[in-house]
């Protein structure tokens, strides 16, 4: 029996399908728009039982042996499977789920990993698909809040403020703008595999040369963006890295 988890190529939702045989039907029909195709229009959820990672592929290369785990190269055909109950995203079972997998197409990115989330956005580790460069790609939540006008020009303000910003100590900004097929707002960044100050305090006793350092380069850092007319609100231990 068949018990998997489907993107519809018509309004992108997600679906579990189920059917009795080992194979899936030559047709499929979404049950949030019904479109009806050919089921190698559909996407399939699938995860690496070796280290878990999640990713889209369609129907037609699920057993490919050409393709692999993005993170630990497993060959698709013998660690993937397609998503049953037991990984179905949280936007089936009614929590919000993160919006992207590991191996998703996001504009030019292509999605490694979850990063963090808040209220406003969620940010993950991505690859550009020409450059080959990784990078923090925020982007904007799909949710009610996101979509007033009020978040998304603050959103937006946060982009063309921070591509004003050049120091060594503040994270460059690469480029912002909205993906065609979602319509979700990206700021892509610079990523930083490092830890932050929170950690840090955590496991470390700080010396006193090690803060004086530390406090300098902050200090610089927050004049830069004061002399930009930038007054950073979010000053703390957990976003220093």
């Amino acid at each position: 029996m068949i018990s998997s988890i489907l993107e519809c190529p018509g309004c992108s939702s997600r679906f579990r399908f189920e059917n009795e045989s080992d194979e899936f039907p030559e047709k499929i029909s979404c049950p949030q728009c019904g479109l009806s195709k050919e089921n190698w229009n559909f996407m399939a959820v699938l995860f690496c039982s070796k280290c878990r990672t999640k990713l889209k592929a369609p129907l037609s290369v699920i057993h490919d042996t050409t393709l692999g785990c993005p993170k630990c190269n497993a060959p698709l055909d013998s660690n993937y499977h397609t998503a049953g109950s037991e990984e179905i995203p949280a936007a089936e079972t009614g929590s919000r789920r993160q919006m992207m997998l590991g191996g998703e197409i996001f504009d030019k990115y292509r999605i490694i990993r979850l990063l963090g989330k808040g209220g406003m956005a969620e940010v993950y580790l991505a690859e550009h698909l020409l450059l080959k460069q990784q990078c923090a790609l925020k982007i904007m939540l799909d949710s009610t809040a996101a979509k007033d006008p009020v978040y998304v020009k603050r959103f937006l303000r946060e982009a063309r403020l921070a591509h004003r910003i050049n120091h060594p100590n503040i994270i460059k900004m690469y480029e912002a703008g909205s993906d065609a097929k979602t319509g979700y707002f990206f700021i892509a960044m610079e990523y930083v595999d490092g830890h932050t100050l929170t950690e840090i305090m955590n496991e470390h006793q700080l010396s006193e040369e090690y803060l004086k350092i530390l406090l300098h380069s902050m200090a610089g850092a927050l004049k830069c963006l004061s002399d930009a007319g930038v007054v950073h609100r979010d000053i703390k231990p957990s976003n220093i890295m």
